[in-house]
């Protein structure tokens, strides 16, 4: 039986669905901004962006360009590591190593990022952390082991995913003492994705 830890996504596949996946939340936080950006701890954090002389039109785009950033680079290895877990996994069953198709619940994923103050280039104690939790599930077509001599990756034809994004808390920090401002399973507008690999 193969070790499911030695089994990749195939380069191709990886790069594709690191691009669903960021794309996915792009559209996400984008199409609620609205519902993102007035929050009063979403008004502070762009009132300390203010402190730092930036241009104040252009701050909300900063805050929701930043949020972006910072989820994207949160969510992009533990997803991939999952779903080859996952598929690895379906693959032991499978020993034939004949092309199949599989659904899978991804365990939820809760990111956060988190803005903290600056005073003369200097970190304060003062942040305010945003945390989302991030709901996949997925249906897999044509998934199959590729060995060779050197190494075995797994290629899948297409995938389909529902993925839903949700903003469940948001906590000031001071002085190291942390206080919860906001806690809520507040879903986002998500789309669903249906994509080759």
């Amino acid at each position: 039986m193969m070790s499911p830890a030695k089994i990749s996504l195939s380069k191709n596949s990886s790069e594709i669905l690191k691009k669903a996946l960021n794309e996915t939340i792009k559209s996400t936080i984008k199409n609620n901004t609205e519902k993102i950006i007035y929050k009063d701890e979403s008004q502070t954090v762009q009132d300390w962006y203010k402190e730092t002389k930036k241009e104040s039109k252009k701050i909300p785009i900063i805050f929701i360009n930043k949020l972006i950033e910072e989820l994207t680079a949160t969510c992009e290895l533990p997803f991939i590591n999952m779903l080859t877990e996952k598929v690895s996994f379906k693959i032991q069953e499978n020993p034939e190593n004949i092309k199949f198709d599989a659904n899978i619940l991804f365990k939820s994923l809760k990111p956060y990022v988190e803005f903290v103050k600056i005073v003369n280039e200097t970190e304060t104690y003062q942040s305010i952390r945003f945390t989302f939790q991030i709901d996949i599930s997925g249906n897999l077509e044509g998934i199959k082991l590729n060995t060779s001599p050197i190494s075995r990756s797994i290629t899948i034809d297409k995938m389909s995913c529902i993925i839903n994004i949700l903003l469940i808390k948001i906590s000031f920090t001071k002085l190291h003492e942390p206080i919860q401002l906001y806690n809520n399973n507040e879903k986002l507008k998500v789309e669903n994705l249906v994509f080759n690999l």
